[in-house]
């Protein structure tokens, strides 16, 4: 199932959070709630970047968005490329793949695609 047309169906709105930045930027995008329909042109438009990810400052900027704060929790749906990353973060998180799960389920059920 289509994760996004399944938040479209169910009225969702959407965050979408890149661990890399878009070719010509610096910084990934800022967070924000979208629509399903944006988000699918978001997701669209993405493309395999070929330098190390930032997962560390994605986690960081996701936990302390105030996108988020007092909204109910959600689903968290984490799309991986499977590979282990060791470099800390501001929270002090584990980015292991145990460990970015375990920081994720404050903002819902966590599911983990490789």
């Amino acid at each position: 199932m289509n994760i996004v047309d399944r938040a479209d169906r169910e009225g969702r709105s959407i965050v979408l959070v890149t661990t890399a930045p878009e070719p010509g930027d610096t910084e990934p995008p800022p967070l924000r709630l979208m629509s399903a329909a944006e988000a699918r042109e978001r997701v669209r438009g993405l493309v395999p970047s070929p330098w190390q990810t930032r997962r560390a400052a994605a986690l960081d900027k996701l936990l302390a968005s105030p996108v988020l704060r007092g909204k109910p929790p959600g689903a968290v749906i984490w799309l991986s490329d499977g590979i282990e990353e060791g470099q800390p973060s501001l929270s002090n998180s584990d980015l292991t793949a145990a460990g970015m799960a375990q920081s994720l389920m404050p903002l819902g059920g966590v599911t983990l695609m490789v």
